[in-house]
C-alpha cells in the first residue's frame, strides 16, 4: 500500500517491470530518490495513525495516497528555490561557515 502510494506501483509490479536492478539485487526503494524516500517515511508514521484509529484499509490507501502525492509535489516544486530558502533559519552559523571555507 506504502509502495503504491509513493511509487505508484507496488513492489512485486516494480519487479516485473525491472528485471535488469532485480538481477543486480535492488528493489524500489534501493532506487528511490530522497524526496520518496522522506515521504515514505512519512506515510509510514502516518499509517500507523491510521491503523490505531482504526480506519479502513481503503480508506487508508486513498488517504495515504493524496498525502504522498502533496508531499511529494511540495517537496519537489521546492527544488526551484535558492539554496537559501530551502535551509532552517535556525542553521544561519552553518551557512556562514561552509562560505567562509569557500573563499581564497
Amino acid at each position: 500500500m506504502l509502495n503504491q502510494a509513493v511509487f505508484g506501483m507496488t513492489d512485486e509490479q516494480w519487479r516485473i517491470e525491472n528485471p535488469e536492478f532485480v538481477a543486480k539485487g535492488f528493489n524500489i526503494r534501493d532506487l528511490a530518490d530522497i524526496y520518496q524516500l522522506l515521504v515514505l517515511a512519512n506515510i509510514e508514521a502516518y499509517n500507523e495513525v491510521l491503523i490505531t484509529h482504526e480506519v479502513e484499509r481503503n480508506t487508508r490507501a486513498i488517504e495515504l495516497q493524496r498525502t504522498a502525492q502533496r508531499q511529494l509535489a511540495a517537496l519537489y516544486n521546492m527544488n526551484h528555490l535558492p539554496f537559501e530558502k530551502l535551509v532552517s533559519p535556525l542553521s544561519p552559523p552553518l551557512l556562514e561557515k561552509s562560505n567562509q571555507q569557500n573563499e581564497p
